[in-house]
């Protein structure tokens, strides 16, 4: 869950940038803001993960092959899935701001970076389960991910807020309802995996269809 979860978020950042690049468009983050992004979720939604508990259903599952690499075709999938479609988006949003809405580039940097916090921290909730859809898994199984949720998108409208902070890290404060617009835009990346679940999976008690 943690590798599907650090593996999906590293590939969407590396296809945003490089789609950027490709569309001569200038770098989206600088390095300091990368760092920020990936210690406040990769860094705190790696130890909400650490406690997920195992599935009721794992008995009912087809032996593996002991010789199979944990890097299977199914993880193999979700990974690309998520990858693009998080850095599909990120990068329309990208470009939207600079080309449509012809936004300085330091102000659009700090819409993209509270894009990223709230894409990476909705997809966190899909790698609690491969199989299991997200409204079906209790989070009383797990209260650290509500927690570390809460607690990552907090940090970032902290450093937006607060003068110093946002100096550090060269970003600028979203107004509240624009926050609201993007954590819509966040969405897109839960619907694409319940609808994969839903393909691959006949019931979150089935073996796979594909």
């Amino acid at each position: 869950k943690i590798i599907y979860f650090l593996l999906s978020c590293g590939l969407a950042e590396v296809i945003f940038f490089c789609l950027s690049i490709i569309s001569n468009l200038p770098m989206p983050l600088v390095a300091i803001q990368l760092l920020w992004i990936n210690v406040v979720t990769d860094g705190i939604q790696d130890f909400a993960l650490s406690f997920e508990k195992a599935e009721e259903e794992i008995l009912k599952e087809k032996p593996r092959d002991p010789k199979e690499s944990i890097f299977n075709k199914s993880l193999l999938k979700e990974i690309i899935v998520a990858g693009l479609v998080i850095g599909g988006v990120v990068f329309s949003v990208w470009y939207l701001l600079l080309n449509k809405l012809n936004m300085d580039v330091s102000i659009a940097r700090g819409y993209i970076m509270a894009l990223m916090v709230f894409m990476q921290n909705i997809h966190v909730l899909n790698c609690r389960s491969e199989r299991k859809s997200v409204f079906r898994n209790s989070f009383r199984k797990n209260p650290f991910v509500i927690l570390t949720i809460t607690g990552s998108i907090l940090l970032q409208v902290i450093v937006m807020e607060v003068p110093v902070l946002s100096r550090f890290l060269q970003t600028y404060k979203v107004p509240f309802n624009e926050l609201i617009y993007l954590f819509l835009l966040a969405l897109p990346v839960l619907f694409v995996a319940e609808v994969y679940k839903k393909i691959k999976f006949s019931s979150i008690f089935n073996f796979p269809l594909l």
